[in-house]
């Protein structure tokens, strides 16, 4: 491992095919050779996935040149679900960028890039002494790390207009019962109450697992254990929550025309809604589209003790294992994981900061890391993920016709399940193999 502050060991393989940084595999022929961070130069391109990142991508990298000053980072952020297909079209068309975003396990394309020798193992090339394994689960397959992760607790938290509360006397709901009521509340005055968009799962996830974790805390708490029941009847009862919702107009008499995330977001920052629910990450994008918003937080209450909310450490950047400039994509990748880049990325993200040395950078993130109280669960999608690739194909799709009334919640549940048993039977076939191998 290196330290940010540590020359880099870089190993430079025959005939120069591969550089690698830190104390990683060395290959036959290659020899070890020291470099000074000065010696640390070139250009390489990051891949980023959202725009509402922006404003971190530009301090993180603006940090990250003043300590390589020889070195410039060409990036580009790719908004929506096409973003991962142009990183499929760019490694095919052998010009990947030299680092990019995954989001971990919990999407299949990370175990199609690693499957594909597209992934470097970074286990021993970054210095992770900042990260416990907990923090490094989402971003490891089979043994090997594939990411950087950044140390934020990435939830789903409820947006409110304020001045618009004020102004008609609503007040915060304490409990899972007076938000319903609120939600009626606000309808009545002849506003949409929540603003969200039926054509992404992704957008519809982050309103279900509030539902569901308002609902069903103590379910929602044990999800991490290997003998949950990601489709019991507590997940089947969130769903039917969010649909008769959707039945009662609690999004809008013609929430289909909400066509995208980002359509959703303009709904609640032009006032036409009252609340939009989505991610911790978002509330910095949320305000610099109207900076004139009077935006307050809350979580989605329980009618219990034990609100809470459910998510997770934020996926970072992988590595690509064909990149022309290793030594400064290893050395952008080793940023990334210093208290430096953490901090540069966490205070510009306005997240609910996962790491005791560095402080949640907005009030609003404050706000929610003091109602949640410890109470932080595991995103159900991802331990989803982390079960089987092929049921969150399945999910993603399947979600977004549940709410086109295309399927029934059984009907998704069972194609889930089927998925499920899929995985399970192919990976026990695959421990029996190695076995009778050894």
């Amino acid at each position: 491992m290196v330290s940010g502050k540590t020359a880099a060991r870089l190993m430079i393989a025959a005939g120069g095919a591969a550089v690698f940084l830190g104390c990683g595999q060395i290959s036959d022929g290659g020899e070890w050779q020291t470099l000074s961070e000065t010696e640390i130069s070139g250009k390489i391109t990051v891949w980023e996935h959202a725009i509402t990142f922006e404003p971190a991508m530009e301090n993180l990298i603006e940090g990250f040149e003043e300590k390589y000053p020889d070195t410039e980072v060409e990036w580009e952020i790719w908004e929506g679900e096409s973003y991962y297909e142009l990183v499929s079209l760019a490694f095919q068309a052998g010009d990947g960028p030299d680092l990019f975003y995954t989001d971990g396990i919990a999407r299949p394309q990370m175990r199609e890039y690693a499957k594909a020798g597209k992934l470097l193992d970074l286990s021993e090339l970054v210095d992770f002494r900042y990260f416990d394994e907990s923090d490094l689960w989402r971003e490891i397959l089979d043994g090997r790390c594939y990411g950087v992760p950044w140390l934020t607790f990435d939830s789903r938290i409820v947006y409110y207009n304020a001045d618009m509360f004020r102004e008609y006397g609503w007040d915060i709901p304490e409990t899972f019962t007076e938000f319903e009521n609120l939600l009626e509340e606000i309808k009545q005055a002849g506003i949409t109450p929540i603003s969200i968009t039926p054509h992404d799962s992704y957008s519809l996830l982050f309103l279900w697992e509030p539902i569901l974790t308002a609902m069903y805390p103590e379910y929602a708490s044990g999800l991490e254990e290997e003998s949950s029941d990601l489709l019991g009847e507590p997940a089947k009862a969130a769903m039917q929550k969010m649909l008769d919702w959707a039945d009662a107009g609690y999004f809008g008499e013609d929430w289909y025309d909400v066509a995208s995330g980002g359509d959703q977001g303009l709904q609640f920052t032009s006032g036409e809604a009252a609340m939009n629910v989505c991610g911790t990450w978002d509330g910095v994008n949320i305000q610099a589209n109207n900076p004139n918003l009077n935006m307050g937080v809350f979580i989605l209450p329980s009618d219990g003790e034990n609100t809470g909310i459910m998510g997770s450490i934020a996926s970072g950047f992988s590595v690509n294992a064909y990149s022309d400039n290793m030594p400064a994509a290893l050395a952008f990748a080793d940023y990334c994981a210093s208290l430096e880049g953490q901090t540069r990325w966490i205070s510009s993200h306005g997240g609910i900061s996962a790491s005791d040395q560095i402080e949640s950078a907005t009030e609003n993130s404050r706000i929610i890391a003091q109602q949640a109280n410890g109470n932080l669960y595991t995103s159900w999608q991802l331990v989803l993920a982390s079960r089987s690739d092929e049921a969150v194909k399945v999910w993603e799709d399947g979600f977004v016709r549940l709410f086109a009334g295309e399927i029934s919640i059984e009907e998704l549940c069972a194609d889930l399940e089927d998925a499920l048993e899929t995985t399970r039977a192919e990976r026990k076939e695959a421990e029996k193999g190695s076995v009778g191998m050894g």
